[in-house]
């Protein structure tokens, strides 16, 4: 299957006007990450419409994920979803003048309890954004990202 992200997001601009009995499948989605996810979750969902789920996307809001691991009372521990999103870019944790090097052994520790209590499936996915530097990323200059934007 070719992945096409401006399908995945008009897809999921139609997910509103749908009738909700047309899916075969109704899936409860959490995406969480310690980036800002406003088009990832626009093409999460359109990924799920283009299977013919019926997807419920909540996300936890941005860099929040370290207090709602936490939180007992957070929708992140207390929505019942069917799959838990975990999509971490890895660069934030390189060594610099600003980390913490307990921060990454904490939210290690934090996830291994957070998986324990939930009943659906959890999956976490590392990578490495293409920061350009501190203040911008790379993909803003590039045409997809243009295109998503608008």
């Amino acid at each position: 299957m070719t992945m096409d992200v401006l399908e995945y997001l008009r897809l999921a601009q139609t997910l509103p006007a749908r009738d909700p009995e047309s899916f075969p499948t109704h899936a409860g989605v959490m995406l969480v990450t310690n980036f800002t996810d406003g088009v990832f979750q626009k093409i999460l969902t359109g990924m799920c419409v283009q299977e013919g789920i019926r997807p419920t996307v909540k996300a936890v809001g941005y860099k929040q994920y370290p207090f709602d691991f936490k939180n007992p009372a957070s929708e992140l521990r207390t929505v019942d979803s069917t799959v838990t999103c975990l999509f971490f870019d890895a660069s934030t944790v390189r060594s610099n003048e600003f980390s913490d090097p307990s921060h990454v052994g904490e939210v290690l520790d934090d996830l291994r309890q957070f998986c324990a209590g939930k009943s659906g499936t959890v999956f976490l996915n590392t990578m490495i954004l293409p920061y350009r530097n501190a203040h911008g990323h790379l993909f803003r200059d590039h045409a997809l990202f243009r295109a998503v934007e608008r």
